[in-house]
């Protein structure tokens, strides 16, 4: 029941309303910041939301350590808790993440489509995981034909991948190839505004120009209305 009551109230909720249901089994999502403003957060919740639904979740990182992760995981859960403002169980956090599994990529040294055949391959050995989150990941060394393979594995395993990446630009056609946009779902960019930090949609399921937008709260970092 408790885990019910915080994926009904979960941030995420507010997500899946501006977005036709949020990202669907089988697609690649994509959030698009300048370094530090707050997409691994985001992630983060995702992964939270992934795992209140008794969804497995593998994390994928290229430049935290796993200590660094799983920090990330218990900050942001402490804060929805607190943001319910309801008691939860001390041991329900330590209950979720044994259905998230960690992995640690260098991408200097590994292919986009050796962590798709890495994760695939957990899949295969019985790893429960219908949610598949890539952080911080440089599209400049992202092939058409690499995103078309983690594309292949995301509809095949029927499961949903979250990428974030660290780009200065704010304009969906700069941040990303023209060869590589056709294979990403919704496509959102977290920036900086006088009054808040703005989560901005920018594609949403063929849809290039959605007028919808949330906010990052500027003290927990969760999704919130923008109003």
């Amino acid at each position: 029941m408790a885990h019910r009551e915080l994926f009904d109230r979960s941030p995420i909720r507010l997500f899946d309303q501006i977005s036709g249901g949020g990202l669907h089994a089988g697609e690649l999502g994509l959030i698009a910041s300048r370094k530090g403003l707050g997409k691994t957060s985001v992630l983060v919740q995702f992964g939270i939301d992934a795992l209140l639904k008794n969804d497995g979740v593998v994390h994928v990182s290229f430049d935290q350590r796993s200590e660094n992760v799983m920090t990330w995981y218990a900050d942001v859960f402490s804060e929805i808790a607190k943001k319910k403002n309801a008691a939860f169980p001390e041991n329900m956090l330590a209950e979720l993440v044994r259905k998230r599994v960690i992995l640690n990529f260098s991408q200097d040294d590994a292919a986009l489509s050796r962590v798709a055949a890495t994760i695939a391959a957990l899949i295969g050995s019985g790893v429960s995981a219908r949610t598949v989150l890539i952080d911080d990941l440089d599209f400049a060394k992202v092939s058409a034909d690499e995103l078309q393979k983690l594309s292949d594995f995301a509809k095949q395993r029927t499961v949903s991948v979250w990428i974030s990446t660290a780009t200065d630009d704010t304009a969906l056609s700069r941040i990303l190839a023209a060869d590589l946009l056709p294979f990403i779902g919704i496509a959102a960019l977290l920036e900086s505004k006088p009054d808040a930090l703005v989560f901005e949609l920018l594609k949403v399921h063929g849809d290039a120009k959605p007028s919808a937008s949330l906010k990052l709260d500027s003290k927990t970092l969760l999704i919130a209305e923008y109003k």
